[in-house]
């Protein structure tokens, strides 16, 4: 039996000027997840929900678990007005060994996309089964997680797309999909 579990906390996109502009609804996960996130999932045994009870500080974080075959995913889709944004967020990923042919993975995912909701690219911090096929390419920009602690994540955007997504034309970004996302690739 495999499983894979994701644990986020303060998913934010944050201006990179003096003030802080939070592009996300919800990003803090204070109000019901039915608040800016969308959910999105294939097959059963799936958890979504939100809970202070998941990090030892007195706000909320938000699980997406997954068991068995599929995936469970909650995202939104925020227009970027320049990529001049910070992306930052802290996660604790878990996930269960798996097999060559029952891999799970737990990552949160920026989509890079154009003015027609069309993927351009994606950066996934990710930690994976030993199992996982994932490859990096120019369209794909893979972030290892090592550990299963709280950690802080970061990165510029457009730093992120022009050194990691030779792939994708900045000129053609004009939206991002951030997910929490959970998959197994069998039962």
């Amino acid at each position: 039996m495999a499983r894979v579990k994701n644990f986020f906390l303060s998913l934010l996109l944050l201006s990179s000027f003096l003030f802080a502009q939070e592009l996300l609804t919800n990003g803090d996960f204070e109000q019901p997840l039915e608040v800016g996130w969308t959910v999105d999932t294939s097959g059963g045994y799936i958890t979504i929900n939100r809970d202070p009870n998941l990090q030892p500080d007195p706000d909320y974080e938000a699980l997406v678990y997954k068991l068995y075959t599929g995936y469970a995913s909650i995202y939104q889709i925020v227009d970027l007005p320049n990529l001049s944004y910070d992306f930052s967020f802290y996660a604790r990923f878990r996930k269960k060994e798996g097999s060559s042919t029952c891999w799970p993975v737990s990552a949160v995912i920026i989509a890079y996309l154009d003015a027609g909701n069309n993927l351009l690219g994606e950066t996934r911090v990710y930690y994976p089964s030993p199992y996982c096929n994932w490859q990096a390419g120019p369209t794909l920009h893979l972030v290892l997680v090592t550990d299963t602690l709280w950690n802080y994540y970061y990165f510029n955007i457009r730093d992120d797309i022009v050194h990691n997504l030779p792939g994708v034309d900045t000129a053609q970004v004009r939206k991002a999909k951030v997910s929490l996302y959970a998959y197994n690739s069998g039962g």
